[in-house]
């Protein structure tokens, strides 16, 4: 449940002003009663709490059936989730005294609008006075913003903002000094997000402190007919109210989330690397894919030292996209995952009731932005895989250029008599070493075939390993000793393999980074004791003089 609420609704002075009365009919099935300004007031009388060991009456189910058909914004307030959570005779009455009070406040016209919220009962008047009404200055002048609405052609916007009342006595929200200041601090922000001029804004507000639900009416317009009250706006106006009044609680609910996204992004940069390593002793097809991912990433990137989500093209965002989702959808990270969006909903609760469609919407917010964030969002994932890609690209682009000078070598002996003996297994390794480097079937086999005992062996050779056509470091090896070419034993590795080997880099890359830091540190501990040594030493200096 919102820990605040604010139903808002506006009337304009040129349409026929009818009331509730005469608009609410609730009972075509009992007898045609209609409910009249004088049953309302007595319906919203303070209830007696004896009837909580009371049962909902059938009058009462069908009423509160009907009003919730008539308005459904209703099943947000506080009394509805009240009813929900215990259901008896007194949070049916109430539920239906309050909501009986919104559609008396919704179909009112605006003068009788603001004679209701400053006399009815519950009202909290300043002495002497017979009304509640208040504005920017304390106690309002009834009697001037009943002329002032009487002639007024535009629109008036009306608010109920209430509280539950364990919030207003946490937070100090009892009495109609409270409201008028938290009021005065932000309506002139509300007016200027609805594009109404600070001196152009009138408002006045009465504090009705009852039952579980303090509350206030305020009412709002501008005297020369200008503004208007998008979602936007409203959404601002209710936002800004209950950052006011739960700072304290939001800013330790914050630090909570801000805590648990880093401890989420940690384990997520682990279990990244945990990943990759498993991809190079695995075969299980979702790691091949991460790591084929990886790899085409990587080879796609722009060629620059460092590299940068937000400079990315879409193409390569997506790219990303995939990788992190990918990622997260693991076991071992799901349950980090949760709790993070856990932090959010806890936050979020306080702005939106539990379970309703606005925090479906929200959590699932706070999920894209992990996966596809946009300017202004964080993007630490998102970076952390670009540089683990970029370095694996780095240390391609040195591999292939050792590796192509070494074939440049190994391709040229091949053709040397000096070089040429049969030995079939060595045969086969040069016709992997052909295959890797693209060469023409018909000009592996030709190449080749000096190692094998006839030319139809060495096209057997070629037909069998041109579908598997991986290295084994023992063929490394056995060209290695043979050519007397000393070749990385990586050169010919699957991408995994490659994969491997860049997170081997990266570690050291942090290592370094870490060892960095702790001479740094020791630096700055030695300048912070040498400027000590020289404070304390000019003041022996002093004292001496």
């Amino acid at each position: 449940m919102a820990r605040l609420i604010d139903f808002a609704d506006y009337l304009n002075g040129k349409k026929e002003k009818t009331h509730i009365l005469e608009n609410l009919t609730y009972v075509a099935t009992r007898e045609g009663v209609a409910l009249n300004e004088v049953n309302v007031r007595e319906f919203i009388q303070p209830l007696r709490m004896t009837t909580i060991a009371h049962q909902i009456s059938d009058r009462q189910y069908d009423l509160i059936k009907e009003l919730l058909e008539r308005a459904p914004e209703l099943r947000e307030s506080i009394s509805y989730e009240d009813l929900q959570k215990n259901a008896n005779m007194y949070t049916a009455s109430v539920f239906i005294a309050e909501s009986i009070e919104r559609l008396l406040v919704k179909d009112a016209d605006n003068e009788i609008y603001l004679k209701y919220i400053s006399e009815r009962p519950g009202v909290q008047k300043k002495a002497n006075m017979q009304h509640g009404l208040f504005d920017a200055n304390g106690v309002a002048d009834i009697e001037r913003y009943r002329t002032d609405l009487g002639n007024h052609g535009g629109n008036v916007w009306r608010h109920i903002i209430s509280l539950r009342r364990e919030d207003a006595v946490l937070y100090e929200y009892e009495t109609q000094d409270a409201w008028r200041d938290l009021v005065n601090k932000h309506i002139a922000d509300h007016a200027r997000n609805m594009g109404i001029d600070s001196d152009q804004l009138r408002w006045v507000a009465a504090f009705h402190d009852e039952g579980n639900h303090p509350h206030i009416h305020l009412m709002m317009w501008s005297v020369n007919n200008e503004g208007f009250q998008d979602k936007e706006a409203l959404n601002k106006f209710r936002r800004a109210l209950t950052h006011d009044i739960f700072a304290d609680e939001i800013w330790l609910r914050e630090q909570y989330k801000a805590e648990i996204r880093d401890d989420f992004e940690h384990v997520f940069e682990h279990s990244f690397q945990k990943l990759m390593d498993q991809a190079v002793r695995s075969s299980k097809d979702s790691l091949e894919a991460l790591s084929k991912q990886v790899v085409q990433l990587a080879n796609e990137l722009p060629n620059r030292k460092t590299q940068v989500y937000g400079y990315l093209t879409p193409q390569l965002k997506g790219q990303v996209f995939e990788i992190i989702k990918n990622v997260i959808e693991c076991p071992q990270i799901q349950p980090m995952l949760e709790k993070y969006l856990e932090s959010h909903r806890i936050l979020g609760s306080i702005y939106m009731k539990e379970g309703s469609e606005a925090m479906r919407q929200y959590l699932e917010r706070s999920l894209q932005k992990i996966l596809d964030p946009q300017k202004g969002d964080r993007k630490k994932l998102q970076n952390y895989i670009l540089k683990i890609a970029n370095e694996m690209k780095q240390e391609e682009r040195q591999r292939k250029m050792l590796h192509s000078y070494q074939m440049m070598s190994i391709e040229e002996k091949i053709r040397n008599d000096a070089w040429q003996l049969i030995d079939p297994q060595l045969g086969i390794a040069l016709i992997k070493t052909g295959i890797a480097l693209g060469k023409d079937p018909m000009e592996v086999i030709e190449d080749t075939s000096p190692y094998f005992e006839t030319r139809e062996a060495a096209m057997e050779a070629y037909l069998d390993v041109k579908n598997g056509p991986e290295m084994l470091q023992k063929e490394l090896r056995l060209i290695e000793k043979h050519f007397k070419e000393s070749i990385p034993y990586d050169s010919q590795t699957s991408e995994a393999q490659a994969i491997h080997g860049a997170l081997k880099i990266f570690q050291h890359v942090l290592m370094a980074m870490e060892d960095g830091k702790i001479q740094a540190d020791k630096e700055a501990h030695r300048l912070f004791m040498a400027h000590r040594l020289d404070e304390r030493y000019m003041k022996i200096q002093k004292v001496k003089s």
